[in-house]
């Protein structure tokens, strides 16, 4: 499919281009076979990337050529969109429109996501309101995995382009925090069992996605940064945060941070332990219940 896209593009046909760039993106509304969404996630990720390196040589194109081919300036790695002809603005315009028009929503911010760094043509400073708006549209993907994956990609593409931002990100792992809490009620385990998958084995695909989120957001965090999400992991609605959010938790932060607040992250450890040791004594009781009034 990447060389399909890249043929068509080469041959002008990028109208063509984009139809099978949406059906490419439009795969990952799929989640029936969960195991398999990592790795389709990766295969359809790299082909978002290929859109939006071609997208961005064209308009760069623009702005260095005119239609005939003639050459009118190079532009700096590092530009100002002062130096941007009209022509190659408002082609850089254009694809904004077009994928602000795609019907489906996760095809329509996938897209949005690979070709964010165009908006350097239109303003000198990094998409931040991008990013912000569409961490927001992220919250419109009722599946819990699509989802995730959704985001990890919006914080690869902020990661290359604003990498010391870091309010989205906050935004971004708040919205991973309810999400995670709705999981834990219970509220998505129809979708989980249909899938074939006990809840456990379902965590465990959603936390490459929370430690990667959580890996940018600590990343030269300032100390209150740290302390916001300590404490968003810390506040879960139990009591307790489960504990593969503070195995994520633990990874990220910078090790300074966590020796200093040790008694506070031990004392979180242990409360998670206990709840997942009475949770499984409950399980045990329930099955010998179940087990000896069916005998």
């Amino acid at each position: 499919l990447n060389q399909e896209i890249s043929f068509a593009w080469l041959n002008a046909e990028r109208v063509a281009a984009l139809k099978t760039s949406i059906k490419v993106a439009r795969l990952l509304s799929d989640t029936s076979v969960p195991h398999f969404y990592p790795t389709l996630f990766v295969l359809v990720t790299e082909v978002m990337d290929t859109v939006g390196r071609l997208v961005y040589d064209r308009i760069r194109n623009k702005a260095e050529r005119e239609d005939d081919g003639t050459h009118v300036m190079v532009l700096p790695e590092k530009f100002s969109c002062r130096l941007v002809r009209q022509d190659a603005k408002d082609t850089c315009t254009n694809w904004f429109y077009k994928i602000g028009a795609i019907p489906d929503l996760l095809p329509r911010i996938y897209l949005e996501m690979a070709i964010v760094r165009c908006m350097y043509f239109l303003q000198d400073e990094p998409p931040i309101n991008v990013f912000t708006r569409l961490a927001g549209m992220l919250r419109g993907v009722a599946d819990p995995l699509a989802a995730v994956y959704a985001r990890c990609y919006l914080v690869r593409r902020g990661a290359a382009l604003a990498p010391m931002e870091k309010s989205y990100l906050l935004s971004t792992f708040a919205d991973f925090m309810v999400l995670h809490q709705r999981l834990h009620a219970g509220e998505f385990d129809d979708t989980i069992a249909r899938a074939g998958l006990a809840r456990p084995q379902y965590l465990r695909l959603l936390e490459p996605g929370i430690e990667w989120v959580l890996s940018r957001a600590c990343f030269h965090a300032s100390r209150a940064v740290l302390q916001n999400v300590s404490r968003m992991v810390a506040s879960d609605p139990a009591g307790c945060p489960p504990p593969e959010l503070i195995r994520c938790l633990v990874t990220a932060l910078p090790a300074d941070f966590v020796a200093q607040g040790a008694l506070a992250m031990a004392v979180m450890i242990k409360k998670s332990g206990s709840a997942i040791l009475a949770q499984q004594s409950q399980q045990r009781r329930e099955g010998r219940g179940a087990h000896s009034h069916g005998g």
